[in-house]
């Protein structure tokens, strides 16, 4: 799935990143494969606000549309 189609709340881990300028921006945010990260936020028509280690990040859509992600254990029930 797309980093831009997390859902606020997932975890999620980097699966991959498309090759060229994407690829140069995603690394210099920390956004590595493999890389554990945490939805905090999706603005609607805005950036998608996520948690990479200590601190957060703001990645814009367009980014977020090329980058590759997977969910992982770890995910709070939508009932809490």
């Amino acid at each position: 799935m797309r980093l831009s189609d997390a859902a606020k709340g997932s975890f999620l881990f980097v699966v991959a990143l498309p090759p060229g300028e994407i690829k140069s921006q995603g690394i210099r945010l920390g956004l590595l494969p493999g890389a554990p990260i945490r939805c905090l936020s999706v603005l609607p028509g805005g950036p998608v606000v996520l948690l990479l280690g200590n601190q957060e990040i703001a990645v814009g859509r367009k980014l977020a549309s090329r980058i590759q992600v997977r969910r992982w254990g770890g995910e709070r029930s939508k009932d809490r």
